[in-house]
């Protein structure tokens, strides 16, 4: 008679308590997570990093844990817990990001998704992080080799590789920069880093430079413990990721459609045929557990920089802009008082901006501008009237008043328009002041 064992599903349970639940005596954990498009990857990651806990230092009390989790293109940060979640995006970035609905693919509602706030390096960043949240980080679109990496890696004999010659690199390099910056100036809290797509960052058999920086990246891995820096990684099977990261790996979970290494505690194909909701995870032993599902909501596409057509479209309207301008006469938005026509007036901006008089506009000393968002109204200052030209020799009709013969810069007090409207930024209420 067959007896079916419960151990496995004990060891299960007491493995993924080691992973999510971190002290100072065992430190920060490394993880990978093995599994097929549609096994349920995504939902253990999101998982994972909602419920991850550590002790803390300071008072020895149980209390959720900063993650920081790599934004993607297409992600899922949207199924996260509202209140939990902040999104940073590098200032170089912010005023061409966009965030899609991927149901409809029009601008996603802002009011629904969680913070935007804005970092300008990896100091400033580290700062704003929400202490027990999960930190959703888009690292910025153009990145230089910093002096640090690239020392590290000539140490290895490469510095002539091509990636030393490039004035700018892979964006995702960023994140080897980043997490070597927190294992050097991170206090003793607790962190976690999620990198979903992991074969993006540790690619199996890169040339070049690249073999060096992910050797040399193995090599931190070790500290990344002691510095209670917890690194979950995740990727469809554990031939898309850099063999020689995997032996620094310390617990493996495979789900539906994984296949285990020859090295594994786990049969070789015992994972393929797992439902969705279960997976097998080992280290010093094995088991198997299951996690629930996450509520669903549309996923969010991220753009952070328009693509090239769009790109030439925008600098063709920003050299249309740098033009030299004439002065010209702005007879269709700029109503002028009775008996004055033809003024020489020059306005850089459009109507219903509300902005201030700028270097740019040109508006003779006697008049104000009045913005009423559809036209703009030149208007008399009685203190500043010039008095009636006489009747000129050849019979013209009587000027009321003339143009005065130099411009003369408009005290504060007329800098503002009649009935002021207060510009607000669209972005407010969604990021930090920088």
């Amino acid at each position: 008679m067959r007896v079916k064992s419960k151990l496995p599903a004990i060891e299960g349970r007491r493995l993924t308590t080691e992973l999510t639940v971190h002290n100072n005596d065992f430190g920060g954990v490394t993880a990978v997570v093995y599994g097929s498009k549609g096994s349920g990857k995504t939902t253990l990651f999101l998982t994972l990093a909602q419920t991850v806990q550590c002790y803390n230092p300071s008072n020895g009390n149980l209390e959720f844990e900063t993650s920081i989790w790599r934004g993607g293109d297409e992600d899922y940060w949207t199924w996260l817990p509202y209140d939990r979640t902040r999104v940073f995006i590098h200032r170089d970035n912010i005023d061409t990001v966009s965030f899609k609905c991927d149901e409809d693919l029009l601008e996603y509602d802002r009011s629904k998704l969680p913070q935007i706030i804005i970092y300008k390096n990896n100091k400033d960043l580290y700062s704003k992080l929400l202490r027990g949240g999960i930190n959703v980080v888009y690292e910025p679109t153009t990145y230089m080799l910093t002096d640090r990496l690239k020392k590290m890696i000539q140490k290895r004999g490469v510095a002539g590789d091509e990636l030393f010659k490039k004035k700018e690199v892979d964006s995702i390099i960023w994140w080897f920069e980043f997490v070597d910056w927190l294992r050097i100036n991170k206090t003793l809290e607790h962190v976690s880093v999620f990198i979903d797509e992991a074969d993006q960052l540790l690619p199996v058999s890169p040339s070049g430079a690249r073999w060096h920086l992910n050797l040399w990246f193995k090599d931190i891995m070790r500290a990344l413990r002691k510095r209670n820096i917890s690194l979950f990684l995740a990727c469809h099977g554990y031939t898309d990721i850099d063999g020689r990261i995997r032996p620094k790996v310390m617990y493996r979970i495979y789900m539906k459609g994984a296949c285990a290494p020859s090295e594994s505690l786990v049969w070789k194909t015992a994972p393929i045929t797992l439902p969705q909701g279960k997976y097998y995870i080992e280290r010093d032993a094995w088991g198997w557990a299951r996690f629930n599902k996450i509520e669903e909501q549309p996923r969010v596409l991220v753009t952070l920089k328009p693509d090239d057509d769009d790109e030439e479209a925008r600098e063709s309207e920003e050299d249309v802009k740098r033009e030299p301008k004439e002065e010209t006469t702005f007879n269709y938005d700029v109503v002028f008082p009775a008996g004055v026509e033809g003024l020489s007036v020059t306005i850089d901006r459009t109507p219903g901006d509300f902005t201030p008089v700028v270097d740019d506009d040109s508006i003779p000393a006697e008049f104000e501008i009045v913005d009423d968002e559809e036209e703009f109204t030149l208007s008399l200052i009685p203190a500043r009237a010039t008095p009636a030209a006489p009747q000129s020799a050849t019979g013209a009709a009587e000027e009321k008043m003339r143009a005065p013969d130099t411009i003369v810069e408009l005290p504060d007090k007329l800098l503002k328009p009649v009935n002021p409207i207060k510009r607000v930024d669209p972005l407010k209420d969604l990021y930090e002041e920088d």
